[in-house]
């Protein structure tokens, strides 16, 4: 084992010496002197078992932040410095490499020790290294977390693993997503929403407090539109109203990387993402985006596929006639998973940051000309992070319906001020299409909010703080 990597530890993981220098750590550091202290603990204490974890998410969403923080964590509960070993994996060169490194930490530390293998993806079938460790006798008493922000690469080494996860607690592959608009706002605005849970809570709350309250979500919304639930972006819109050029530059240079490192096209994958784009929420097949863009179906499947594995897109099937599960021969909704990954696919697919372009400019023209289409996307990202969905059509189209307990719920998107009964109208008439039992309709609004008969209106800003229907 070269003398160079364990110096390198050394360096990184401070605690080592004194477990009060955590707070040392640069992403700590960072972290304490943001705007925005979101820690999501994905790892708790009571995860420390003989057992192999992953965690993978989109890049720049925080991954390395949160494990630093469980760290700290892990060392204020009574863990000793040398217990909880760091492994930045961009240092190693292989897996082999890997293997020694972790057979070393066993054998030099005594007792129970959590070891972090971040950007894991660096390390080229990193899954064989833990197979080993683990089929030689050697998880007991240890943890592992293998991160990676090469999302592809993680789940297929997870995959990899199966059988040989030790005792590690459900769920054993864990995933962090931008966080969710209730997420920021109770970052942003701790208390506003504390009593705010369900659609029951919205319904019998006192109207004017009501109001009150969409009055500041819709102030707080205007920005999540800009930033989405990306830390770091966050942080630096709140401190200079404005999302920095270096930022979104990291962003796509992060992308484009893993997009080679895979073996892919990157412009290839642009085009799709272009294609996507264009689309505006509406259900397309492959063979249409294939058409479009000059390749072949097997093709564009294939990059839409590496898009949605990479936590870009996602993908909102047609019901199969049972209603328990997708119909994928037919169209499918492609939408973008968070604002600013919105933003980010508009910049990159224009070429930024090799092409000179104020990607202030593009955001402005985002939000004033694509925010029905950014809305739909962030609305059904929120639903679908919590319940399976579904889009419908007979005729016209209901952009989401969720299958509870046996009864549908349709939700449509109508991001503006006023919304005619006429509307309404012919949103029920294809609501009613759906063959089963269904609950009152929600129309997600601009800012309008109305209980009627039929449906009811709720503005977006509202509506995705809730943690049910």
């Amino acid at each position: 084992m070269s003398g160079i990597i364990w110096d390198v530890l050394s360096r990184v993981n401070r605690w080592w010496v004194d477990e009060r220098r955590v707070v040392d750590d640069e992403h700590i550091g960072r972290f304490l002197s943001s705007a925005v202290k979101w820690n999501p603990r994905i790892f708790v204490v009571d995860d420390v078992v003989d057992g192999v974890y992953t965690l993978r998410g989109p890049r720049q969403v925080g991954k390395t932040t949160m494990l630093k923080l469980f760290i700290k964590d892990l060392l204020g509960s009574g863990y000793s410095g040398t217990s909880v070993i760091y492994v930045p994996c961009d240092v190693l060169r292989d897996y082999r490499e890997l293997l020694e490194l972790l057979v070393n930490i066993r054998r030099r530390i005594r007792g129970r020790i959590v070891i972090i293998l971040d950007e894991v993806g660096f390390v080229d079938e990193w899954q064989r290294a833990v197979k080993v460790f683990v089929d030689q006798g050697s998880l007991r008493n240890t943890t592992i977390i293998a991160c990676g922000s090469h999302a592809v690469d993680v789940k297929k080494g997870a995959a990899y693993l199966v059988g040989r996860r030790g005792s590690a607690r459900h769920p054993i592959d864990r995933v962090l997503l931008p966080m969710s608009f209730r997420e920021y706002v109770s970052i942003i605005k701790p208390g506003l929403i504390r009593n705010i849970m369900c659609l029951e809570d919205v319904l019998s709350m006192d109207p004017i407090r009501r109001e009150a309250i969409i009055g500041e979500l819709s102030e707080l919304f205007a920005m999540y539109l800009i930033t989405g639930g990306f830390p770091r972006a966050i942080d630096e819109y709140i401190k200079n109203g404005t999302i920095s050029r270096e930022t979104l530059s990291d962003f796509i240079n992060y992308l484009s990387k893993d997009i080679t490192k895979l073996g892919k096209s990157e412009s290839l994958a642009k085009s799709v993402l272009a294609s996507i784009l264009r689309q505006r929420c509406n259900p397309v097949s492959w063979n249409s985006i294939a058409r479009e863009i000059g390749i072949s179906q097997p093709t564009a499947r294939e990059y839409g596929d590496l898009l949605s594995r990479m936590y870009i897109i996602k993908l909102i099937y047609y019901p199969n006639r049972t209603f328990l599960g997708p119909d994928e021969r037919k169209n499918k909704k492609l939408i973008l998973r968070d604002p600013l990954l919105y933003h980010i696919a508009s910049l990159w697919i224009r070429n930024f940051p090799e092409i000179s372009i104020n990607p202030d400019e593009i955001i402005s023209w985002n939000i004033e000309y694509e925010a029905q289409y950014i809305v739909e996307m962030v609305v059904l990202e929120h639903i679908s992070r919590q319940h399976t969905v579904y889009y419908w059509r007979h005729n016209k189209e209901l952009d989401a319906v969720i299958i509870e307990r046996g009864f549908a719920r349709g939700i449509e998107v109508k991001w503006k001020e006023r919304i005619s009964r006429g509307e309404i109208r012919d949103i029920i008439r294809t609501y009613n299409k759906i063959p089963m039992k269904k609950k009152k309709l929600i129309v997600i609004t601009k800012r309008a909010y109305e209980e009627r008969e039929n449906a009811i209106l709720i503005p977006a800003p509202l509506f995705l703080t809730l943690r049910g229907l």
